[in-house]
């Protein structure tokens, strides 16, 4: 029986706080960190983070420039190239799986995020990416009939979990879901444990 698989882009396998720090630091200075260890990243508020010594109103200021920017989604790294490398090779050929790419992001510099999303797959070696892009993850599980979704938000999986009953959420582990209103979702360290999870659905 084949199986569906859901997969958020940002955090999970595209690495967003690298990209958006460096752009910070590009704005304010090189006192500003770059954000490539996931340790760093204690809260979903990055002016609430304590290693980022920024108001919101400056972050806003970056945001404001990532938005006007129409390959702002095609600009980002693997978070790890060596297990992105092994996704591809496992899965994109694998006929016992369905991989949907489900993500929130939104259009920048009107361009259509869902083609800026395939884009970057397709740059990065996945072939014939299928993207989702709606905020309301666990309708678009349920929608979908996916049989496993990852993501790196706690919200969403508890969101999954209510709404789309034969999904199994699996969150990606980061400082700001290891609220104790999520410790009965599963989670992994990174994607390299999230293939195991999907090759043991066999």
């Amino acid at each position: 029986m084949i199986k569906k698989i859901g997969i958020d882009c940002d955090g999970v396998i595209c690495c967003f706080n690298t990209y958006f720090s460096t752009l910070l630091r590009q704005l304010y200075g090189n006192h500003i960190p770059i954000l490539k260890n996931k340790e760093l990243v204690s809260n979903w508020n990055w002016w609430e983070n304590s290693v980022m010594p920024l108001t919101k109103e400056q972050i806003d200021k970056g945001w404001e420039i990532f938005d006007a920017d129409p390959d702002s989604w095609v600009k980002f790294d693997p978070v790890n190239q060596e297990h992105w490398e092994r996704f591809v090779k496992e899965l994109n050929d694998n006929p016992l799986f369905d991989i949907y790419f489900i993500t929130a992001r939104r259009n920048t510099g009107n361009a259509s995020a869902m083609k800026k999303t395939v884009q970057w797959l397709e740059e990065h070696g996945w072939k014939n990416p299928q993207v989702i892009v709606g905020e309301n993850k666990g309708l678009i599980c349920k929608a979908l009939g996916i049989d496993i979704m990852i993501d790196d938000s706690g919200r969403n999986c508890a969101d999954i979990l209510e709404v789309s009953k034969n999904t199994t959420p699996i969150l990606m582990d980061y400082p700001h879901s290891r609220k104790s209103i999520y410790s009965h979702i599963k989670r992994v360290n990174d994607l390299n444990e999230f293939i195991d999870e999907v090759l043991n659905q066999k």
